[in-house]
């Protein structure tokens, strides 16, 4: 198994410093573990942490700035659901909350995700994933039973001050229901089966799963934002479902089927993983997935869905978790929807990899995968074969076990937010260093390895989707490359070795 980092670490100014033993760092893991958030290397030594005053609801996400965006549990949250929060803060790299926002009210309640959403000023919004109340009235009128739920609602909020904030865009799943029961009502459809753009309310029962019968039907767990496409992506736990929606719209065309880049409100743009919902023709493929997120431009699989499968071989506590990976059927801003869709890409490892809640995946520059074990601070990483290049445990340091941690968000060396980080690496020592010039380039490249590297080394090229396109063995440490047969676009150069990993990017004009 290869290690990526060994260091010894110790505070300067800001940042820290380290001593380096073999190795650079593949990305850097930002772990939140009960009170506490850490910035990790690939084999658990610890950067920088957090310490706050609460538990955290799920992941915290790593700011150009160096602060951390985190949910956290409030006390006596509304509604008890599993990974409540309630609270959101923003916390600077010296341990100062700059922004403390609550969204813990009688009929709210904020749990899972919030992620930030960067704006052109460079400042954040944080989008949140929360519970919102319906009482039994208010149900029965749109169709269903005659009981309390809490369906989903999804909320942008900007902020203000040290903890104020404005809603600058919302959607809530309440106003994207269909039924087949009462023709009376709005919602009315002669057949839901023709309408998977919506959720069938003739499928909640009241109970969803949730706290006492509490009507936490959908129970919406990871999000993710795609600014490229300015859409969402999220998961269900209790419907095993994928779903993408439009954040193009405006507040007021969330609220119907009309307006947005694909032209279709908030309704539903696309679904995946239990056609029973729809009734749609089809095996269910997911079982109390997680993690949702799109693969960012500009790593391999660009513009693919990937999520965590907790019991991925059907009717759960089967032991095997899954990752997944899906081609997306994308055609504009819009999808086809291939009921019968195959994964992509999946990789498992039975009866050595299993989470029955919580966890998730991410796609790195190049082309593995890191995957969480949410239920035990455990993480390992893949490559698309299956072979597993590190993984450990941040409590126990191997194996299973631990505390929660909902998933890792994970950060390449060339992350803003790890400039102080990184730049301590670099300045401690230089002898990882891989130099590719000039670039872009046309026709021909020189590569100077690092000085430390033992010869003869592979060095590889990919594609943006991960397939490699050449390989060249090296027998000295400075040589060039032709690359005059390679279309023009990005790619990404590989060199492995027992002491180190680098990958970069590549430009072909």
């Amino acid at each position: 198994m290869k290690k990526f980092l060994f260091f010894a670490t110790f505070t300067l100014s800001n940042f820290l410093v380290f001593s380096q033993a073999t190795g650079t760092a593949s990305v850097f893991q930002l772990a939140s573990i009960s009170n506490t958030t850490y910035l990790i290397d690939t084999v658990g030594n610890t950067y920088n942490s957090w310490q706050c005053s609460a538990n955290a609801a799920s992941t915290a996400y790593l700011l150009k700035n160096g602060s951390i965006m985190r949910p956290y549990r409030v006390s006596n949250p509304s509604m008890n659901g599993g990974a409540v929060g309630g609270g959101i803060q923003i916390i600077d790299w010296n341990n100062n909350v700059t922004w403390d926002y609550l969204w813990s009210s009688p009929n709210h309640q904020q749990h899972h995700e919030c992620i930030p959403i960067e704006q052109p000023n460079g400042t954040y919004n944080a989008l949140l994933i929360a519970w919102e109340r319906f009482d039994a009235a208010a149900v029965q009128q749109a169709g269903g039973v005659n009981a309390e739920m809490w369906p989903t609602e999804i909320i942008e909020i900007e902020p203000t001050g040290t903890n104020g904030g404005n809603i600058v865009w919302e959607w809530h799943a309440f106003d994207h229901l269909c039924q087949d029961n009462y023709p009376s009502l709005n919602n009315y459809f002669t057949d839901c089966t023709q309408h998977p753009e919506l959720f069938d309310i003739g499928l909640f029962t009241g109970g969803g799963g949730g706290p006492q019968g509490s009507g936490d039907w959908i129970h919406a767990n990871g999000m993710d934002y795609s600014p490229e496409l300015d859409q969402i992506v999220f998961s269900s736990h209790f419907l095993h479902e994928i779903y993408i929606i439009d954040r193009s719209t405006t507040t007021a065309e969330a609220a119907t089927h009309v307006g947005g880049n694909a032209g279709k409100g908030g309704d539903l743009l696309y679904r995946w993983g239990n056609p029973n919902n729809y009734g749609a023709n089809g095996a269910r493929e997911l079982y109390t997935v997680h993690g949702a997120n799109f693969i960012d431009e500009g790593l391999p699989g660009q513009g693919n869905l990937m999520c965590f499968d907790n019991d991925a071989t059907s009717n759960g506590g089967s032991g095997n978790s899954r990752v997944v990976e899906l081609q997306s059927p994308i055609s504009g801003y819009n999808y086809n929807l291939p009921w019968n869709q195959t994964p992509y890409w999946t990789y498992s490892d039975p009866g050595n990899f299993y989470a029955n809640h919580l966890s998730g995946s991410f796609r790195t520059k190049k082309g593995t995968t890191v995957a969480t074990l949410g239920t035990s601070t455990y993480w390992r990483e893949v490559d698309n074969q299956g072979n597993i290049l590190y993984e450990y445990n941040h409590v126990s340091g191997g194996g299973g076990g631990g505390n929660n941690m909902a998933k890792t968000a994970i950060y390449e060396l060339d992350y803003p937010g790890l400039i102080g980080v990184v730049s301590a690496i670099k300045n401690q020592d230089t002898q990882f260093e891989l130099d590719i010039y000039p670039n872009p380039s046309t026709n021909k490249i020189n590569i100077l390895l690092p000085s430390s590297t033992a010869l003869p080394v592979e060095v590889e090229i990919y594609d943006v989707m991960g397939k490699k396109v050449g390989t060249h063995t090296a027998t000295k440490k400075s040589f060039s490359l032709e690359i005059n047969l390679l279309e023009k676009g990005i790619y990404f150069i590989k060199v492995n070795t027992a002491d180190y990993n680098i990958t970069k990017k590549l430009i072909v004009k």
